[in-house]
């Protein structure tokens, strides 16, 4: 079981959804219930294979350890690395990066394409950051499924 220990400060909107404490914790990175219960699995890569292999949606993930925001895109089969929303006010970490879709600022922009992948399973076999595999980076990343 993971911990109630903070990530990041002022992560959440209090007034956004059914987040009142500001604070993001540890128990809240990885696929949360929902997720799992609609991946039929609590193994990360058995959920990851099921929502973005098989079903095709598109995953968007603000990595913690390195205070970023990445996108798998199934339409354009990239992995990109978001940039900063350039209206983001600095307040909530969860709008430094819409994590619910890409925005022209990133997909017209070459030099944010990480990887190029023909299956997704390539992502899974592949996609690295600092040398962390997909599994790790999941189970430390807050997670957005998108269409």
């Amino acid at each position: 079981m993971k911990s109630k220990k903070i990530i990041v400060k002022n992560f959440w909107d209090p007034d956004f959804g059914d987040n009142k404490a500001p604070e993001l914790t540890e128990d809240q990175l990885g696929w949360d219930e929902v997720l799992r219960d609609e991946g039929h699995s609590d193994d990360t890569k058995e959920v990851f294979d099921y929502l973005i292999g098989y079903s095709n949606w598109d995953l968007s993930f603000y990595y913690s350890i390195k205070d970023k925001y990445y996108y798998i895109d199934r339409i354009d089969n990239v992995v990109i690395a978001r940039d900063t929303d350039p209206d983001w006010d600095g307040k909530h970490v969860v709008y430094k990066s819409n994590p619910w879709g890409l925005e022209w600022y990133d997909r017209d922009r070459p030099e944010l394409i990480l990887m190029h992948f023909d299956n997704v399973q390539e992502v899974w076999d592949n996609f690295k950051i600092d040398g962390k595999d997909m599994k790790y980076i999941i189970e430390h990343s807050v997670l957005w499924l998108s269409s």
